[in-house]
């Protein structure tokens, strides 16, 4: 993990989302970020659908 790429700067969690939906797209998960995908696939998605925003893992927030 570090800071993002110039390619995944712009990348929002909702981008790992099925179309139209609050589930994760296995596949996008997979192709995208493989060393994570039980990780993330084990993460329970909002129902509510906050906002995506940006963080930085080594600061506090």
């Amino acid at each position: 993990m570090g800071p993002a790429t110039e390619a995944s700067k712009d990348f929002l969690v909702s981008s790992l989302f099925q179309e139209g939906s609050r589930e994760w797209d296995q596949e996008k998960v997979e192709s995208l970020l493989p060393e994570l995908k039980t990780t993330i696939l084990s993460i329970k998605t909002s129902r509510k659908g906050g906002p995506d925003k940006r963080i930085w893992l080594r600061n506090p927030s």
